[in-house]
């Protein structure tokens, strides 16, 4: 919903579950900057964070180039979903459940918190 597009996003954490790394690509094909609004969790301990993304560009997070994006008190342990809400431009957003994952295959345990 809205001009980025958000794309493989999945989020890294250990077995406990308190903290984990978003690991995405946002992508944006417009001639405008755009800015992704993403939310998370609910009452006192809802978090946001917002990633600004250049005119015709992609940015990923969680690659050898680019860390990936730290989430504090996610409290979702590997195996289960977060649902995070995405929304970008004038798009109303969209609540989507982000895979939880943990270190145990070697190319997601430098991704780990």
């Amino acid at each position: 919903s809205g001009p980025l597009q958000v794309r493989n996003v999945l989020i890294v954490s250990d077995e406990e579950g308190v903290d984990g790394n978003l690991v995405a690509a946002i992508v944006n094909a417009t001639n405008d900057p755009h800015t992704l609004n993403i939310e998370w969790g609910e009452g006192s301990s809802k978090s946001s964070e917002e990633i600004r993304v250049p005119a015709l560009s992609t940015v990923s997070l969680g690659t050898a180039e680019t860390d990936p994006l730290p989430l504090e008190g996610i409290d979702t342990k590997p195996g289960a979903n977060l649902p995070m809400y995405f929304q970008s431009g004038d798009g109303e957003g969209i609540l989507f459940d982000v895979p939880v994952l943990d270190g145990a295959l070697p190319y997601y345990g430098d991704l780990l918190p």
